[in-house]
């Protein structure tokens, strides 16, 4: 039950005041303090929203004044969480389509003490939520504080998660020779160690995922820097959380730097070799103003605002503002007659908006824009202006001409929000709808503000990804497709790869778009795996019995290779099936394997011990994807959609995925190109020296390995 001290602010929604007096009433009389508010008109609710903290809606679900789909419209496009509950005559009747639109409850007329019982449970589940969001924005703050210190230190301190580099800071990146920081990201912190003591190393790393806690404690071994010279290092080891995930720390004392990087030698016959002075953090970008990136100072401004919205209920608004067709631009103008764009572009939207606010640099092509006291339609209506302002500038740069359009996406930052990431996020989603209405691409000439999707199907399943995901499983609700992979050099081997779907009955339209790809980065994706192993196996044996030189492609999410069982597991299923070993080629994806090297790397060797190829998929995507292929052998290479995709839009993609197949020849890769949707590709894939090619144009997946392999060429 609410405290005793406290207000319950209610809105009631009703075409009779006199009976919202009476459930106000009731509400007294059980102990609430209640503030109550009448909606006499739908155009009321949007300002009551904004401009007060409310507990509790109550409304008649057959109101004439206020439809049930304005209520929860309004609510979610303002990103306010207010239990609604919902009151008819006809509770039996109402309950399924109420709970669908979002309602806490449907509650029959006069059957006040089950309202009462309702009220109760849905502001305890509020205060629930509310304590959620203080713990989540506190912790949000924490996180930034602690990497704004890290980031500042004049210790050196880097972090080690599957045995990588995951951050470091500025001066433990310049104690092992490196200017930038970033160059150290993904880099093994195996390479940084003198040979004698990468053991002692190894068996440090074994120590990260170990169920007993240990103190941080000093350890000493010889680094090796990025030019190859040793150094002596005395270094805190620490057990810590890094993005939730469990990862080491290392630290090394300031004092280091001041006594030029030298220590006692470790070793007897090695040098140190003396540490550069670290370099004062100095902010990116440079210029000044608005055209800078200052991520920190960003940070900074929507943590605030995320506070105010939390402490005192005032609103702010948050504007993601993107520069159209970027890519196209700087493709076609080079990088600083397009960045010489960005900041006129910049200084155009200044001049159209109001004093108040906070414009930044947030990636390349965008801004983000922080306007406090601004509500949701007063924001759309300053973004359509700045769109359609600029829509008719014609801008001069070095003699040239251009012609610039916005994407400019829109959230609400009230006290749902909890942290930066959650806030430009929903921005992001914003503009993706805005330019999927446009067609797709780099367009979207326009604004669009963010409003909470609710999914009836979903809701009405009342569970989590993993468990539908699990529920379609027991319910025999998946089947297999194979898709032909079709040689481009001449190999003319029947290859397929064993796709999921879920079954037409099953209502597949009822689940998000990338419903499939979301289970596999569950757990249940592991049980999951096996099944399609199981049932891929006894297709392929009845296919073997036609087609002796049959492969089968069979991918295996993150949750498998992770299972330290997987490969006993796969290898008792292949010999109960009695399957030529060799048939089988297993596929890893590249964003799985870069966060868990160790446990792909020991898979993969057990499936080649077994007699079975492995694959890497969606390759392409990291910051050095090379560098993953040195430190795992695979027999194919699949290229990500994402590459092929920009292929075929022009020029620099085409481009760019030229260099990619080069650099995998020159390493002697087997390269598989997917999604060819249309035959222009294919002669310069040839000429690429591409090995094998899959999609629609060849054929789409079918329920039986039936493609005609003897005419492919």
């Amino acid at each position: 039950m609410q405290p005793q001290d406290t207000t319950l602010k209610t809105l009631f929604i009703h075409d009779h005041v006199e009976e919202a007096d009476r459930l106000a009433s009731l509400l007294r009389n059980a102990g609430y303090k209640v503030s109550p508010k009448h909606v006499e008109a739908e155009a009321d609710l949007p300002q009551l929203l904004q401009n007060n903290h409310w507990d509790l809606i109550l409304a008649q679900y057959e109101c004439t004044t206020l439809s049930m789909q304005a209520i929860f419209h309004n609510t979610r496009r303002l990103n306010r969480d207010i239990p609604v509950i919902t009151i008819t005559e006809n509770p039996d009747g109402k309950r399924v389509e109420g709970l669908r639109l979002g309602a806490s409850d449907v509650v029959g007329v006069d059957d006040d003490q089950h309202l009462l019982l309702v009220v109760s449970r849905a502001l305890y589940n509020l205060g629930q939520r509310r304590r959620l969001r203080h713990w989540k924005r506190r912790y949000s703050e924490a996180e930034t504080r602690c990497l704004q210190l890290l980031d500042n230190s004049r210790d050196a301190i880097a972090v080690i998660k599957e045995g990588t580099y995951i951050y470091s800071n500025d001066s433990y990146a310049q104690l092992f020779g490196y200017m930038d920081r970033d160059e150290m990201l993904c880099l093994p912190v195996i390479d940084t160690i003198a040979p004698q003591d990468q053991e002692q190393i190894k068996a440090l790393l074994k120590t990260q995922y170990s169920d007993e806690t240990w103190e941080s404690s000093e350890r000493y071994f010889q680094g090796m820097r990025s030019d190859d010279l040793p150094i002596d290092l005395t270094v805190a080891v620490s057990q810590i959380e890094y993005e939730d995930e469990a990862a080491l720390q290392f630290c090394i004392n300031h004092n280091f730097f001041a006594a030029g990087g030298q220590q006692q030698p470790l070793h007897g016959t090695h040098t140190a070799a003396a540490a550069p002075a670290p370099v004062p953090q100095q902010e990116a970008g440079g210029g000044s103003g608005f055209t800078e990136i200052r991520l920190h100072k960003l940070i900074e401004h929507i943590n605030g605002a995320i506070r105010r919205a939390a402490q005192m209920s005032k609103d702010s608004l948050l504007m993601l503002i993107k520069l159209d067709q970027f890519e196209n631009l700087r493709a076609e103008n080079g990088i600083k007659l397009t960045e010489d764009l960005l900041h006129r572009v910049a200084e155009l939207v200044e001049v159209h908006t109001p004093d108040q606010h906070s414009l930044s640099r947030f990636q390349e092509d965008s801004f983000v824009m922080l306007l406090p006291d601004t509500d949701a339609d007063n924001g759309l209506r300053l973004a359509d202006n700045l769109c359609g302002q600029l829509a008719q500038e014609i801008i001069a740069i070095e003699q040239q001409t251009f012609a610039a359009t916005l994407s400019i996406g829109l959230t609400v930052i009230s006290e749902t929000v909890t942290t930066v990431e959650s806030a430009i996020g929903r921005c992001v989603d914003a503009i993706g709808k805005l330019r999927d209405e446009q067609g797709g691409g780099q367009l979207g000439n326009g604004a669009r503000l963010y409003e909470l999707e609710f999914s009836p199907s979903i809701e009405e399943i009342g569970a989590n990804t993993e468990t539908m995901g699990r529920r379609l499983l027991g319910n025999d609700q998946y089947e297999l497709l194979f898709q032909p992979i079709i040689g481009l050099q001449g190999v003319n081997l029947p290859i397929y790869e064993v796709l999921i779907h879920i079954k037409p009955e099953a209502n597949p339209k009822d689940y998000p778009v990338d419903f499939i790809a979301q289970i596999f980065k569950t757990d249940a994706g592991a049980d999951i795996d096996r099944w399609v192993i199981r049932q891929a196996l006894i297709e392929l044996k009845e296919k073997l019995h036609t087609t002796p030189d049959a492969r089968l492609f069979i991918n295996i999410s993150r949750a498998s290779f992770c299972d330290p069982n997987f490969s006993s597991w796969i290898k008792d299923t292949i010999e109960q099936t009695a399957i030529p070993t060799n048939a089988l080629i297993f596929q890893l994806r590249e964003l799985d394997i870069s966060r868990y090297l160790n446990q792909a790397t020991e898979v993969c060797q057990s499936l080649r011990e077994l007699g079975s190829q492995v694959s890497l998929s969606h390759f392409g995507l990291s910051l050095d994807p090379m560098t993953m292929l040195e430190r795992l052998s695979v027999d194919y290479v699949k290229l990500d959609r994402m590459l092929v995709d920009k292929a075929q839009e022009g020029d620099s993609g085409q481009e760019a995925i030229e260099e990619v197949i080069n650099r995998l020849r020159a390493s002697d890769e087997c390269i598989i190109v997917p999604f060819i949707e249309n035959p222009t590709m294919m002669p310069t894939l040839w000429k690429m020296g591409v090995h094998y090619i899959q999609g629609h144009y060849l054929q789409a997946p079918q329920p039986h390995m039936n493609y005609d392999f003897s005419g492919d060429q």
